[in-house]
């Protein structure tokens, strides 16, 4: 198998007072081969022109699209055109191929859940929204070749699931959300599961996860070597904080669930868990305590040794600019020729 890419986005926005808002002064893109030889091999990647003209919101003008996830070396962007018309494109960073297409006015991406996959039987890239319609989940599933989208029924016992506004993933075909109960009591159990819906057959389904991360305080989905983790944070304080990132072997069973990594508190550090390399090492974005706003740095962390190191990517400048506030993300890829016959 091919040496899986990281796209490391880098955006810096800047408070315009004409506009009473946000703009984007600067958005990267750097393209690095998660092998032996990471960080060195790296290179600036161009998206293509049609995510290049995209804005975030319909209301909030002048911020760059969002990503909506990755899926078999296809990244799927989303937002909207100057006219507001709503569009997401397909995007094969490998073959430099893109699929736009305008969505219908009543879709609303910006509402709901959202999660991009591609169909492990058909290869087909879909889209998956999920809205609350009076406390009822109701799913639509857009599929690329038929340019469609279509309802689908949603059995009884997840017609209620509380989906969290965490990210969600994709892995192996399905795409996978935190829920929680957070209902007032006595009706709450305050226990977090995992639901998963299924990209071959358009059904959800339920993880099972071990006792000990249904009574987190907080969990985050990711995803390495295709493996679903849980990243569970031990205490809510973003500055004094340890966490344990669990990988799930076998799709679906507690008991599969292992502590890949630990990672000790951070003194005087802000950090979030980004990305997991091939190698079991995490991608991290650091902050320092005393100055949140101040420019945040990605860095590698070695769970062998506990050691951290820098990643340094030499964007483009504009050191004259005042920013006032910046973000990296990350999305891998592979290697493939999804989108040629597009």
């Amino acid at each position: 198998m091919n040496a899986p890419h990281l796209l490391v986005r880098y955006n810096v926005l800047q408070y315009d007072d004409d506009i009473d808002g946000y703009i984007s002064v600067i958005d990267e893109y750097v393209s690095l081969i998660d092998n032996d030889t990471f960080p060195q091999h790296m290179s600036p990647t161009t998206v293509p022109l049609c995510v290049q003209t995209l804005e975030r919101a319909r209301i909030s003008k002048y911020e760059p699209a969002r990503i909506l996830g990755s899926s078999c070396g296809l990244i799927c962007f989303h937002g909207y055109h100057k006219d507001h018309l709503e569009m997401v494109v397909f995007w094969n960073p490998s073959i430099r191929k893109s699929v736009s297409v305008l969505l219908e006015p009543w879709v609303r991406l910006g509402t709901g859940w959202v999660g991009f996959g591609v169909c492990p039987e058909t290869c087909d890239p879909k889209l998956v929204k999920i809205d609350k319609v009076k406390s009822i989940l109701e799913v639509h599933v857009f599929t690329l070749s038929t340019r469609a989208w279509k309802k689908v029924s949603v059995k009884s016992q997840y017609k209620s699931c509380r989906l969290k506004y965490h990210k969600g993933v994709c892995v192996k075909g399905f795409i996978y959300r935190i829920e929680r109960d957070d209902r007032p009591p006595p009706f709450r159990n305050e226990s977090y599961s995992i639901v998963s819906f299924n990209l071959s057959n358009d059904e959800f389904g339920k993880v099972c996860l071990p006792r000990s991360l249904q009574l987190s305080q907080c969990l985050e989905l990711s995803k390495w070597n295709e493996c679903l983790t849980v990243i569970d944070h031990a205490h809510t304080d973003i500055y004094d904080h340890s966490l344990n990132i669990w990988v799930m072997k076998d799709d679906g069973v507690a008991q599969s669930f292992t502590i890949m990594l630990h990672i000790e508190p951070m003194f005087s550090k802000y950090y979030e868990v980004f990305e997991l390399r091939k190698n079991g090492e995490a991608i991290i974005e650091t902050r320092c305590e005393n100055n949140v706003d101040d420019d945040s740095i990605l860095q590698v962390y070695d769970p062998c040794s506990g050691h951290v190191n820098d990643i340094r990517i030499p964007w483009s400048g504009h050191d004259d600019i005042e920013k006032t506030d910046s973000f990296f993300s990350i999305s891998s890829y592979i290697e493939t020729l999804l989108l040629l016959d597009q």
